[in-house]
């Protein structure tokens, strides 16, 4: 008799688990859709972002106190790119 509850509770719960990882099941991932185009801005945001960072990193290395500026402009551009990317997409988005 427990074999029979425990086979019950082993098929419930791998009915459970192959809902969870059906991405078919989800109505938020069927919304989703993803052109080509909104792909490659994706992929220009991505690239432009790493070369940001990367352009701070290296001015945080060579800057001297005579031209300090540069670095703090790319300081605030790797946080403000990001937050202006985000309401432009959200914006557009609706």
């Amino acid at each position: 008799m427990n074999n029979d509850k425990l086979k019950d509770v082993q098929d419930s719960i791998q009915t459970d688990t192959a809902k969870d990882l059906n991405p078919a099941d989800t109505a938020a991932e069927e919304s989703i859709s993803h052109t080509p185009g909104t792909r490659l801005a994706a992929l220009v945001c991505v690239i432009l972002l790493l070369v940001l960072v990367l352009c701070t990193l290296v001015s945080a290395f060579l800057t001297t106190p005579e031209n300090s500026y540069i670095f703090r402009y790319f300081l605030i551009m790797t946080v403000v790119v990001p937050v202006l990317a985000y309401i432009l997409i959200r914006f557009f988005r609706r």
